[in-house]
């Protein structure tokens, strides 16, 4: 029986203190990285192309590809921004 009280009184005497508490607890909170996404550009329909002659065509699909570009890299710089 000894024992046993040795053990009740060691272990009460543990809990006689007062725990430190944490200052600052801090917790992650998931937030959305952007407020909005970048505008998307107005790109060439195929109806539009179809109605152009050659060398329009040739040129507005060139100029579509130039803005297309310049919209992944608005893209991308945004992504990277949020990882």
């Amino acid at each position: 029986m000894r024992p046993l009280s040795v053990f009740t009184l060691a272990f009460l005497a543990g809990c006689a203190g007062n725990p430190t508490l944490p200052e600052v607890v801090k917790i992650a909170v998931p937030v959305p990285c952007l407020s909005e996404s970048p505008k998307s550009p107005a790109f060439i329909t195929d109806a539009d192309l179809a109605k152009l002659e050659d060398y329009e065509f040739v040129i507005s699909l060139a100029k579509d590809r130039q803005e297309r570009k310049s919209y992944e890299a608005i893209l991308e710089a945004a992504l990277a921004g949020c990882l």
